[in-house]
């Protein structure tokens, strides 16, 4: 009673890559701020144990040049 052939024809179709679509729901602007923050403090965090590293392991060496 319908039309048999458009059964076969219509499919899955996967979304849109996040860089493709032009908008972006509400919530998932919130989400993505929220992850940036905690990237940056995250990598700030690692700059810092980085120095305090370099100055554990080297700063008598470091402070003598100066």
């Amino acid at each position: 009673m319908g039309v048999e052939g458009d059964d076969e024809k219509i499919g899955f179709v996967a979304p849109p890559l996040m860089e493709d679509r032009l908008w972006r729901h509400p919530a998932e602007v919130g989400e993505l701020k929220r992850v940036n923050q905690s990237v940056k403090r995250f990598r700030s965090v690692g700059k810092l144990a980085i120095c305090v590293g370099v100055i554990l392991l080297w700063g008598e060496e470091i402070f003598f040049f100066l």
